[in-house]
């Protein structure tokens, strides 16, 4: 497990249901999805984009660049990476690395939806999801592989979906969760889980690094798609 207090990541990444080694070097790009306005005043109003009922209050949109330096011992990622970006897209890419979602729930709103599908549901890697409501845990988070806003679900438990479906108000593809426990009243959820982003190849840089017999460099780039 990557959680988000424990620095680094794991030894491997996901595409496609396949590995990939860790880059040496890997920065995620995640701007948030928001835009700045300066006012005459000299103060800033911030607003978010609004991308349907029941996402988190901060949504974020992703891009990758993953650099591999491919010599004879790691020759077959240089294959990985070439036929990637030959094959049509979504790819599905998991860099298996814990992040937090913050939600304001109205009062009886215990239907909602991860906006993206859950790494660990996926492909049974990292590990589960954790929620916290109002600042206490949730015991029980269990995976299903579809969740419904009518489903009776026990107390102080989460129901997942493993299968993603398109929102009804923005069309993105987000995975359904249903929680047990009662919402009396207006409520925080914090949500900690390992993504799986559905991303396109936008381009493979390859160096040949002064006609080096044996060695090549590669630069993967993945952005997020709908």
């Amino acid at each position: 497990m990557s959680a988000t207090n424990e620095p680094g990541l794991l030894d491997s990444f996901m595409i496609d249901g396949n590995t990939y080694e860790v880059p040496t070097e890997y920065q995620p790009d995640y701007p948030l999805a928001q835009a700045i306005f300066n006012s005459m005043a000299g103060t800033s109003r911030i607003t978010g984009a609004y991308r349907g009922d029941g996402l988190p209050d901060r949504p974020d949109s992703f891009a990758f660049q993953l650099p591999y330096d491919i010599d004879s011992n790691n020759g077959m990622t240089a294959d990985q990476v070439e036929v990637l970006r030959a094959t049509p897209g979504p790819h599905y890419f998991a860099d298996v690395k814990q992040r937090p979602y913050f939600y304001t729930l109205r009062a009886a709103q215990n239907f909602l939806y991860l906006p993206r599908e859950d790494a660990f549901g996926k492909w049974g890697i990292g590990s589960a999801a954790t929620f916290s409501l109002n600042g206490a845990p949730i015991t029980t988070v269990v995976y299903k592989n579809s969740v419904a806003s009518g489903d009776a679900v026990t107390n102080d438990t989460v129901w997942i979906s493993k299968a993603v479906i398109k929102h009804p108000d923005s069309g993105r593809w987000v995975a359904p969760f249903k929680i047990g426990t009662v919402i009396g009243a207006p409520s925080t959820l914090l949500v900690k889980y390992m993504p799986v982003f559905r991303c396109d190849v936008t381009g493979v840089l390859t160096r040949f690094q002064n006609r080096t017999f044996g060695r090549e460099d590669k630069i993967l780039s993945l952005i997020e798609v709908n």
